[in-house]
């Protein structure tokens, strides 16, 4: 299930989560933004709801690892 903002249409597409912090880590993991490198190539051509699935697992994952 993909969430979407409230007042957000489905179709509508979220911002770029980019940073302008572009460096992979050993992980081919983005330090700024934290998408994948597949992530990060397919962004331009994906749907609105898989760039919203995408967004909406970011917050964890710049979570420090406990």
């Amino acid at each position: 299930m993909v969430l979407l903002p409230r007042d957000a249409p489905h179709a509508e597409f979220p911002a770029s989560p980019c940073v302008d912090v572009c460096k992979l880590d050993e992980n081919e993991v983005c330090i700024g933004c934290k998408r994948t490198i597949a992530e990060i190539a397919r962004w331009p051509t994906m749907t609105a709801e898989e760039q919203w699935s995408v967004v909406n697992t970011l917050p964890e994952r710049k979570s420090p690892a406990r």
